[in-house]
């Protein structure tokens, strides 16, 4: 009996938020059971179940999402850790420790001791917190006021040196010792930051550091400001594609690869034709694909070799995610794929993509006839044929992904359906998600900015002014560009604009159905709202110093950086992903930036830099892998 079942019209990768702190480990130091097993002294607390945003295993179990009725809940966006104290006002009882389960403090000049704690009453500037390692959770006492990041982790050292390795642990306490990072979990985003001072640490923190040989949970951090995904081991991964020819293959691949990269990823797709046609050039006869000539053979196994040297080479370096695209046809070509990762112990899941819908095949073959260079000079009618005879070819020898191959995701029609296997990291499940939001249909996208808005004309950051006269110009020719230039009568056709009254004023005339996304609004400038770069350079000179080096990584005192804009739109660019008709975008400069940036592949680097004057309209159109940019400059861009 197959041990799979189906599953549908619920995601299990993502939170629902419900504006309390819910998490398991919240409920364990609330609950009184675990308190009293502190209190009378018990050495090694009760199993804690980890804290992160939901991932769950899959072990001999298949799930299935239907990809376009978007059962799905979005992760709610990340703000600054100061805009969430509020959600840990619901903090458990203290509870003093026996002399069995010490609580270490920090006293006063930064000189640690152990000692028991009878009572349940601090000095002046000692807060409880938590450090977590692995499952184990225990609590010891901090002095806020006296204490910094060495000490902090100082601490760390001492309340788990029984379970530490010796190694790990730095050799006398008063040296200088080199900090590891170390991450306090927010339950309001299921985000973990990394400490970046003693003011991110709260009554009640959960504390976890990451050691040098030990990453074992799935998260998303933010490194000051940055965002970098961590996988849930140290093990790198490779998505290998499965499929027949003209089955979205590469156009599933390289959307993997520009969402993995667009979150802080370092991701690479090998494409293995790119190998084929480097080493016997462009090839249009169709007898290459056909496995019975052995010479044939034997060439395509040595383009799959190069491939994977390549791919593991580039993973050894500094790699993180490698996508394979090939067609992985049979177990015999998998089983060399699986074998050189399980050696250089480089995890592998593999995506087989299955279709024979006729409509998804032959727009699959357009694509092929516009950009794979093998085709070029060939009509549609001859890339038809051409791409018949490697099918044919290949469903002789096509063997479906089995469980006994390990980790997979199945997608029906390009999204229409996913199944999934044995997903244990989190990395796959996002990508599963990911894909539920995928489609083809050739819809384009227009962004804008808002006409000028009177903090516009002062160079003031932030805010929520009105347009100026200009602005309610741009507003006016905007309206009549877009009668002009699209079918406004299509019932389909939507305008999604912020909440902020620049956008909404500019959107006022367009005679379309209007959708406010509060997602959408311009990053959160913080304390330096309302203030103009002049200003902020005079009265904060080490931010404006700190925004100038590293404009990316710059989060706003309070604010925001384009780190967290990317992690608050990623619900948005899941649903344009969705879109089958076209959408006109009215927002704000570093908001487009980010969306612009994640369908034209910018680094993240590059980012902050991306031209988005105003007064211009934005037509990105969808390619066979990648989207064409079209700009229109209705007015000046003062």
């Amino acid at each position: 009996m197959d041990a799979s079942h189906h599953h549908s019209g619920q995601d299990n990768t993502s939170h629902r938020h419900s504006g309390q702190d819910n998490t398991p480990l919240r409920k364990l130091m609330e609950d009184p059971d675990f308190n009293r097993s502190l209190l009378q002294g018990n050495h090694q607390p009760p199993h804690v179940p980890s804290p992160y945003p939901a991932h769950k295993e899959h072990h001999g179990h298949h799930k299935e999402h239907h990809g376009h009725t978007h059962h799905h809940e979005h992760e709610p966006h990340s703000k600054s850790r100061s805009d969430h104290a509020d959600a840990h006002s619901e903090a458990p009882k203290e509870h003093g420790l026996s002399s069995t389960h010490k609580a270490v403090r920090l006293e006063c000049g930064g000189v640690l001791s152990s000692r028991p704690s009878q009572t349940s009453i601090l000095d002046e500037g000692e807060i409880p917190i938590y450090f977590k390692l692995q499952q184990k959770v225990r609590k010891a006492v901090f002095n806020v006021a006296n204490g910094d990041l060495e000490s902090l982790q100082d601490l760390f050292f001492r309340t788990f040196r029984d379970v530490i390795p010796p190694e790990e642990i730095p050799s006398g306490m008063g040296e200088k010792i080199q900090l590891f990072p170390m991450f306090t979990y927010d339950s309001f985003s299921h985000i973990f930051y990394e400490v970046e001072g003693i003011q991110d640490i709260e009554r009640n923190s959960v504390i976890e550091v990451k050691m040098r040989q030990s990453v074992h949970n799935p998260v998303i951090r933010s490194l000051t400001g940055g965002m970098e995904m961590v996988c849930d081991s140290e093990r790198k991964i490779v998505f290998a594609l499965v499929g027949l020819p003209a089955r979205g293959k590469t156009y599933v691949a390289n959307h993997v690869s520009r969402y993995l990269k667009w979150l802080g990823v370092r991701t690479k797709v090998f494409h293995v034709a790119d190998y084929r046609r480097q080493k016997v050039g462009l090839y249009q006869n169709t007898e290459l694909w056909d496995d019975t000539i052995k010479e044939h053979r034997n060439k395509m196994v040595y383009m799959y070799s190069l491939t994977i040297d390549d791919m593991l080479g580039w993973l050894k370096r500094d790699g993180q995610v490698a996508i394979m695209d090939a067609t992985n046809i049979n177990r015999h070509k998998r089983g060399l794929v699986s074998a050189r990762c399980q050696a250089a112990r480089v995890a592998i899941v593999f995506i087989e993509c299955i279709s024979d819908n006729e409509d998804v095949i032959m727009q699959n073959i357009r694509q092929m006839h516009l950009q794979v260079p093998d085709f070029k000079g060939l009509t549609l009618e001859e890339v038809v044929e051409n791409v018949n005879q490697r099918i044919a070819h290949r469903t002789e020898i096509y063997e479906p992904v089995s469980n006994e191959e390990g980790s997979y995701i199945r997608m029906f029609d390009m999204g229409r359906k996913i199944h999934t296997y044995h997903l244990t990291n989190y990395l796959s499940q996002r990508i599963t998600f990911f894909l539920t939001n995928l489609q083809t249909s050739e819809r384009s996208i227009y962004l804008t900015r808002h006409g000028q808005s009177e903090y516009n004309a002062q160079d003031r950051v932030g805010g929520d002014a009105p347009l100026t006269q200009k602005g309610q110009e741009y507003a006016e020719r905007l309206s009549k560009w877009i009668g002009e230039n699209l079918d406004i009568t299509d019932s389909n056709l939507q305008v999604w604009t912020s909440c902020l009254k620049r956008a909404c004023e500019t959107a006022k005339h367009i005679n379309l159905p209007k959708l406010k996304i509060r997602a959408l609004d311009e990053i959160d400038t913080g304390d330096c709202d309302g203030m103009t770069y002049s200003e902020i350079a005079e009265k904060l000179p080490h931010e404006y110093s700190a925004r100038i080096s590293n404009k990316f990584s710059y989060r706003y005192p309070r604010g925001e950086s384009y780190a967290d804009l990317i992690q608050r739109l990623e619900p948005v660019v899941f649903e344009l992903e969705r879109q089958k008709n076209p959408i006109i975008i009215v927002g704000h400069q570093a908001v487009l930036r980010c969306i612009y940036s994640y369908f034209m592949d910018i680094p993240q680097e590059q980012i902050p830099f991306v031209p988005m004057p105003l007064h211009c309209i934005t037509k990105l159109t969808p390619r066979a892998y990648d989207y064409q940019m079209e700009k229109f400059q209705l007015l000046d861009s003062c």
